[in-house]
């Protein structure tokens, strides 16, 4: 895994420290997460604090109501939402949700926040579905894990923006794209998502998964390790079906890479098109502007 950052870059902390530099997440995200994890959880308890905002609210029970569960007309209360989606599927809805509303940014030619937020969705929804193919029986925050993973690059975007210009004129002259970022920020993607991730208070373990997403662990005896592998491939998947709508073709995975995650193509493909449906459904509900 990767080092712990310890060094900020001056110009990060700066940012950081000032009150309109990177916008603070809606409390309800703290609270949720504070609910999630006490012991003996239920879902009385969950829905009781996203009713809390009637924002999450409306879009719980829009999601819910929504193709992307099968249930379109029959919910009506938070708590069946919350009992239909499920612990997980719920929290990385309302984080999404507040990340998405706390970073809003408008496209241009160098960031596209639609095309961003289809890959988060799409890696968390590919990390769930390979997860339980390989075995690894985490629990429902895997899907947040993935959803957040990339979160350094729209908060480069968003609150750094003449710098992302320069970073991404840099990269397309041929400068790998995590090169560029250290060259124009002093920290790549990974790092400046830990230290935004930290900031907001953010739990250990999506901390560990944004940091470590570009890091296949060897040893995957524990929950982090193993969330962090599955994260990984998440992404990794996500951008080959991203490669095969851009470019015709569907990049196959490597032979070692099949022995490693013991995984076919077959059953890669049938992963990424799943996730990319259901992340398009999922996508349309949660986004105020279609």
């Amino acid at each position: 895994m990767a080092d712990i950052p310890q060094v900020m870059p001056p110009n990060i902390a700066a940012v950081l420290k000032k009150a309109d530099g990177v916008p603070s997440l809606p409390t309800v995200i703290a609270e949720l997460e504070r609910v999630i994890g006490s012991a003996g959880v239920n879902m009385k308890q969950v829905a009781s604090v996203v009713e809390k905002d009637l924002g999450l609210t409306a879009k719980v029970l829009k999601v819910a109501n929504s193709a992307f569960t099968g249930f379109s007309g029959k919910v009506s209360t938070v708590q069946l939402a919350c009992s239909l989606l499920g612990m997980g599927t719920i929290e990385g809805l309302v984080t999404s949700v507040g990340v998405m509303h706390t970073l809003r940014i408008g496209a241009d030619e160098y960031f596209d926040p639609l095309k961003f937020w289809r890959h988060s969705v799409m890696t968390g929804l590919c990390a769930q579905d390979l997860s339980n193919r390989l075995g690894y029986n985490l629990r429902g925050d895997l899907f947040t894990c993935g959803l957040l993973h990339d979160v350094g690059k729209i908060v480069m975007a968003h609150s750094w923006h003449e710098d992302f210009v320069e970073m991404m004129k840099l990269h397309r002259t041929g400068v790998p794209y995590r090169e560029a970022e250290r060259r124009i920020y002093g920290a790549d993607h990974t790092q400046i998502g830990w230290w935004v991730g930290r900031h907001w208070g953010l739990p250990d373990v999506f901390l560990q998964c944004i940091l470590n997403h570009h890091e296949w662990p060897e040893k995957r005896e524990d929950p982090l390790h193993k969330r962090i592998a599955a994260t990984y491939l998440g992404n990794l998947v996500t951008h080959m079906a991203e490669y095969r709508g851009e470019k015709g073709r569907y990049p196959s995975l490597r032979p070692e890479f099949q022995e490693r995650f013991g995984l076919s193509q077959e059953a890669v493909m049938q992963i990424s098109e799943a996730a990319l449906g259901k992340s398009q459904q999922l996508l349309s509900e949660m986004l105020e502007n279609k």
